[in-house]
């Protein structure tokens, strides 16, 4: 990142961190007021298997040790870009339609909104997430840049600062903003946490109930029943799918300096959104206006 900060990205930061201050603000007086901080939303696990959550996986491997060199020249890297962000839709299009009909998964098992308002609804549930978790994101990231100063940075980042073409900064959009998000969410989202919360329902006490009673049944509070007990001893239903998948979607990303850290942060937040949803679109904002926030400061930066 630039050691200096212009005038155009100070003001930005200082206006998006303000807005994230006044959005914890409202999850914190929710979260006081004994009121969920997103009401929760059930669906019948799954179907399918590990197979299924652990093939996307090998692809992000491959992504991340297939990454162009160094001495690659901007002409081969924007069109390097180009074929990842093809890739990338193509795998996600071509795994659901694998899915639909392999396994016989539905619309609402591969996440899919089911209309048109609720995935307007959905896209602004992340992007207010995403505006919350700008505040304690970047505070880890800005601690760790601190302590440790690392060096080494996403190599698009890196392609960005040594070549500021129009071709280059529409490539890195795409990729970063469009490509990307729809890709993780939905691999790490959609099929492993997806699958996890599966293999937690697997283990709990009430998975003898039959599901789609337990959809009906509610809870004192009003919010639709759940098992109490978690895949790991002491954590509540749910959260150890979203803190596994966060944890591994910060791994995936080993090699972009101390990125890594704050984006199991973010993983988290994501997670969230997709438990109480169990719809990609929430996420998948949240994703991409987290990208395109860094990227605009990144474009104030070398403008």
């Amino acid at each position: 990142m630039p050691e200096s900060i212009n005038q155009s990205a100070f003001f930005t930061m200082s206006a998006a961190f303000l807005l994230s201050l006044v959005a914890l603000f409202f999850l914190f007086q929710r979260h006081i007021d004994g009121r969920p901080l997103l009401a929760y939303q059930p669906r019948r696990s799954v179907p399918w298997g590990p197979l299924a959550a652990m093939v996307p996986l090998f692809f992000l491997v491959l992504n991340f040790f297939g990454e162009p060199s160094e001495d690659i020249n901007p002409s081969e890297y924007i069109t390097s870009g180009w074929l990842s962000s093809a890739a990338m839709i193509g795998i996600v299009v071509a795994a659901m339609a694998l899915l639909a009909t392999l396994v016989d998964a539905n619309a609402r098992d591969l996440g899919l909104p089911s209309s048109l308002r609720q995935l307007l609804s959905d896209t602004a549930i992340g992007i207010f997430a995403c505006i919350a978790s700008l505040v304690p994101i970047y505070s880890v990231l800005y601690v760790l840049h601190m302590v440790f100063q690392p060096e080494q940075q996403h190599q698009l980042i890196e392609k960005l600062l040594e070549h500021r073409s129009p071709q280059m900064m529409l490539v890195g959009f795409v990729l970063a903003v469009i490509a990307a998000p729809v890709f993780e969410e939905f691999t790490f989202r959609t099929l492993l946490q997806g699958w996890l919360e599966r293999r937690e329902d697997e283990l709990s006490d009430d998975q003898e109930s039959e599901p789609v009673q337990a959809e009906l049944e509610t809870d004192p509070d009003g919010e639709p029943a759940r098992p109490q007990r978690g895949m790991i001893a002491g954590l509540p239903h749910g959260w150890a799918p979203i803190l596994i998948t966060s944890l591994v979607f910060g791994l995936a990303h080993v090699g972009h300096g101390v990125a890594p850290v704050p984006l199991v942060v973010f993983g988290i937040v994501l997670g969230y959104l997709y438990q109480r949803t169990h719809r990609l679109a929430a996420s998948i904002a949240a994703h991409m206006f987290f990208n395109a926030y860094s990227m605009g400061l990144l474009w104030l930066q070398i403008g």
